[in-house]
């Protein structure tokens, strides 16, 4: 597969209609949406997806398919998204896992992999992730990849502690870009 962004375990590529039936199950799956207001069914999985291109073609960027390097088996999405928050544009890295692949430093390992890309082959001079209080998993892994809690907003209806890196803090990590 052609990955344009790496890490020792996991490639990174732009999601494609084929990567329908990953999503709908991934989506549609209780314990993996939990602290999202709803699952998706099939006809939001295709939402989801065209939303996503649409992104990816209009921004550059959006969430991402992260496989599996070694089997090529997709685990889930990562990537970076244009949100408002407060009426300011930020950049986030958003991150989403299949439940089997929890707990086994993947999406530690993505999120670092999206903010070097995002500071280093995007220019970007800030990130964001958007994390529900009672979400401490996804605190834990904005944590990892350094953003620190900056303060809580009500986003889309519900509170969301904003994690926030600058680029000045981090240290001078190269993505893989191919």
């Amino acid at each position: 597969m052609a990955y344009f962004l790496t890490t020792d375990r996991l490639g990174f590529r732009v999601m494609a209609p084929a990567d329908l039936d990953f999503l709908a199950e991934m989506l549609s799956d209780s314990e993996t949406m939990r602290f999202y207001p709803n699952l998706l069914d099939r006809k939001g999985a295709v939402e989801w997806l065209e939303k996503g291109l649409s992104r990816q073609h209009r921004d550059g960027y959006s969430f991402w398919l992260v496989e599996d390097q070694g089997t090529g088996i997709p685990i889930g999405q990562v990537g970076l998204l244009n949100q408002e928050v407060e009426g300011k544009i930020e950049a986030e890295i958003g991150y989403m896992l299949h439940r089997q692949y929890w707990r086994q430093g993947f999406a530690s390992e993505a999120a670092s992999a999206v903010r070097d890309y995002a500071f280093h082959a995007l220019g970007k001079k800030r990130v964001i992730s958007l994390v529900r209080p009672i979400n401490i998993p996804s605190q834990r892994v904005a944590l990892s990849y350094g953003a620190k809690p900056e303060k809580l907003v009500v986003w889309r209806e519900l509170e969301h502690l904003v994690f926030a890196l600058n680029y000045s803090k981090v240290s001078e990590g190269k993505p893989r870009v191919k």
